[in-house]
C-alpha cells in the first residue's frame, strides 16, 4: 500500500474554473455570479459533499455527471438544510450536556462529598483517578480558565484549601468530552446511580454521552451531518426499539437518542416539532439518506407528551 502512494501535486483552481468544471459535468447554473459568490465564500470542497448526492457515482462514461435537471440551487439548498440541522442540534445538545454535567456532579457529590474527584475511591482504578486528576489540575492551572470563570478566581481568593474547587464549580468549566471521560472512569456503583437518573444502564449512558460529544464536536466544527456515516456508533439500547432503528452509523440513531434525553429531562419540548418541520420542507429522500424510516413521523416515540395523538393513545 505504501509503495503506491505518490506526492500531492494538484494546484489550486480558481472558483470560476471550478464552477465551469461543474457546468461541464451537466450542472445547470442560471445565475453564474450568484453561484460564484457562494463558491468563493463557502468553498468548492465543502459544497462538493452535497453535490455528490446529485451526481452519477458509478464508474463509466457518465461518472460524476450530474443527474439531468440538477441546478446549483439544489446543491445550495441541501447545504442550507444541513446548516439548519446543525443549529437545531447545538440547541438540543446544550440542554443534554448541561443536564448530564449536573447529574454527574450532584449525584457523585451527594455520595462522595464536594471534592469527590480528588478521591481515588470514586474511580474504578488508580489509572482512571490519576488520569482525571492530571487533566483537571492542568485545566485549573491554565490562567485563561480562571480569567473566563470569575467564580474560580473568587474561590482561590477566599479559600486556601482544598487546592481544587468543589465539583459544582469545576464542572461548569468542563467540555462534553471531559464529562464523558470522567464518567467512564467512575466506580460501577456511582455510574449506576447516575445512569438511573436517565433510566439507562451505565454502559448505555457511557456510550451515548461519548457519541453525543462526538456529534457536538462535528457540529461545532461545521462538519456535514447530512448523509454522514458516523465512525463512533452509539449503543443500541432496548429503549430505542420503538424508534425502528436499523443502522447505528446514520444520523437517525443520534436524533432518536437526543429525543429520548429531551423527553427524560422534560421542560425541553419541541425537538420532534423542529425535526418534523425541517424534514417536511424537503423531499423524503433527504431524511432517508440519514436513516429515517419512511414511517418515522407516525411512531409514538416521536410524539411530544402534549400531543393530542399521544394523549388519545393513553386514554
Amino acid at each position: 500500500m505504501a509503495e503506491s502512494r505518490v506526492p500531492y501535486s494538484k494546484q489550486p483552481i480558481s472558483p470560476a474554473d471550478l464552477l465551469g468544471h461543474w457546468e461541464s459535468q451537466g450542472l445547470s447554473i442560471s445565475q453564474p455570479e450568484k453561484a460564484l459568490h457562494y463558491l468563493k465564500f463557502i468553498g468548492y470542497y465543502r459544497l462538493r459533499g452535497y453535490a455528490r448526492h446529485f451526481q452519477n457515482l458509478n464508474l463509466g462514461l457518465e461518472y460524476h455527471r450530474f443527474r439531468r435537471g440538477t441546478t446549483f440551487e439544489n446543491i445550495l439548498d441541501l447545504y442550507k438544510f444541513d446548516r439548519k440541522l446543525r443549529t437545531h442540534l447545538m440547541d438540543a445538545l446544550e440542554k443534554i450536556e448541561v443536564s448530564i454535567r449536573t447529574v454527574v456532579s450532584e449525584t457523585t457529590s451527594a455520595q462522595q462529598g464536594p471534592h469527590w474527584y480528588m478521591r481515588a475511591d470514586s474511580f474504578k482504578d488508580l489509572a482512571a483517578f490519576q488520569k482525571t486528576d492530571e487533566s483537571l489540575r492542568k485545566l485549573i492551572a491554565d490562567g485563561e480558565t480562571k480569567t473566563k470563570h470569575r467564580f474560580l478566581a473568587h474561590y482561590y481568593e477566599k479559600y486556601c484549601s482544598p487546592d481544587l474547587p468543589p465539583s459544582w464549580m469545576l464542572f461548569e468549566t468542563l467540555s462534553f468530552g471531559n464529562i464523558s471521560h470522567i464518567y467512564t472512569g467512575l466506580t460501577s456503583k456511582i455510574k449506576k446511580s447516575i445512569a438511573s437518573e436517565f433510566d439507562l444502564s451505565p454502559l448505555t449512558l457511557s456510550s451515548w454521552v461519548r457519541s453525543l460529544s462526538y456529534l457536538r464536536n462535528l457540529c461545532a466544527h461545521h462538519c456535514r451531518v447530512w448523509n454522514r456515516k458516523f465512525t463512533i456508533k452509539p449503543e443500541l439500547d432496548s429503549r430505542l426499539r420503538i424508534y425502528l432503528i436499523s443502522r447505528t452509523d446514520q444520523f437517525y440513531i443520534f436524533a432518536s437518542i437526543i429525543h429520548y434525553f429531551l423527553k427524560r429531562i422534560k421542560g425541553a419540548p419541541g425537538w420532534s416539532a423542529c425535526i418534523r418541520e425541517l424534514l417536511g420542507s424537503h423531499a423524503p429522500e433527504v431524511a432517508a439518506h440519514m436513516g429515517f424510516p419512511g414511517t418515522w413521523q407516525t411512531l409514538s416515540a416521536w410524539l411530544e407528551p402534549s400531543s393530542p395523538e399521544l394523549n388519545a393513545s393513553l386514554l
